[in-house]
């Protein structure tokens, strides 16, 4: 995975991102969007995410999302 991602809102909750996706891979960008507005307040349009996801190497494919291969991680 790459090590950062920019200064955006998103980056420091980049951990609770990946352990969502981590406990449910086929997570929509709208359900992963209103479980980050739950948690911690910040509210972040689903496509934003899914950018936000796909510069860290995350996949999303058939309805999963995927975690970076080892090759893709450089």
């Amino acid at each position: 995975m790459k090590e950062a991602c920019g200064k955006g809102k998103l980056d420091p909750h980049r951990s609770f991102l990946i352990g969502l996706i981590d406990q449910n891979g086929d997570m929509t960008m709208p359900e992963l969007a209103g479980a980050l507005a739950d948690a911690t307040g910040v509210q972040a349009h689903p496509d934003a995410i899914g950018r936000f996801l796909r510069k860290l190497g995350f996949t999303y494919k058939k309805r999963r999302w995927s975690r970076p291969s080892d090759a893709a991680q450089g």
